[in-house]
């Protein structure tokens, strides 16, 4: 197995990998991550396979890494709007502490 670096396209993180799948065939793997917190650490997420065999560890990587783009770019998100975010806020329920008489029932 080869880990290639760590690589970032529209915000997504992901790394690539090529495995021996026959004696003189390999498949490409990416794996995508997602950022935890301030610092560097990372969670692995989904991974995707490329859907065909190479006779090199190289070449497998390669379609690896380009696929990986390509996936990274459509699962980048757009910003919510202004007019999104309110909307949203505005719908959520009101979860309020509950007191005197509602107390009881909550602890019920």
């Amino acid at each position: 197995m080869i880990i290639k670096m760590l690589l970032e396209e529209g915000g997504q993180f992901f790394y690539c990998e090529a495995r021996k799948a026959a004696p003189h065939s390999f498949e490409g793997i990416v794996h995508f991550l997602h950022k935890v917190g301030d610092g560097n650490a990372f969670v692995r997420d989904k991974s995707y396979a490329v859907g065909e065999k190479f006779e090199t560890r190289t070449d497998a990587l390669t379609a690896a890494e380009r696929y990986g783009k390509q996936i990274a770019t459509q699962r980048e998100r757009l910003p919510a709007g202004v007019d999104e975010q309110s909307d949203y806020c505005n719908n959520l329920p009101s979860q309020s502490r509950p007191s005197g008489p509602n107390l009881e029932k909550a602890a019920r």
